[in-house]
């Protein structure tokens, strides 16, 4: 994989390093499991320092596979003054993928393809 445009890769092989050289907190009892971050409904990781993309476009990909169907939050992106989340994600592997337009300061959802 070309990592050279990336500014965060997490690929869970055996714990929490950020190849692109990110330092991440973890809160609560997260843990890796076949490849995966097994988060618990109180777990979290957060990305110290926060992210700076200089205004550009950009996309984040990540694949959710809640055990149960998922009455909370299951992926949150906020800063002091805007943010989006996703919520409510059926149970089974979802690909989410986000889209930011830069010009258009907007984000498009992608859920499944849709």
């Amino acid at each position: 994989m070309d990592t050279n445009n990336l500014v965060i890769y997490l690929p869970f092989d055996s714990d929490i390093n950020d190849l692109c050289g990110g330092t991440w907190t973890a809160t609560g009892n997260p843990s890796i499991v076949d490849g995966a971050l097994n988060l618990d409904g109180s777990s979290y990781l957060e990305r110290d320092g926060g992210i700076t993309l200089g205004g550009q476009d950009f996309t984040i990909r990540i694949y959710v596979n809640p055990s149960s169907d998922n009455n909370g939050t299951a992926f949150d992106i906020s800063d002091d003054e805007d943010g989006l989340a996703l919520y409510n994600l059926p149970q089974g592997l979802n690909h989410i993928e986000l889209d930011y337009v830069h010009a258009e300061q907007k984000f498009y959802q992608f859920l499944n393809g849709y």
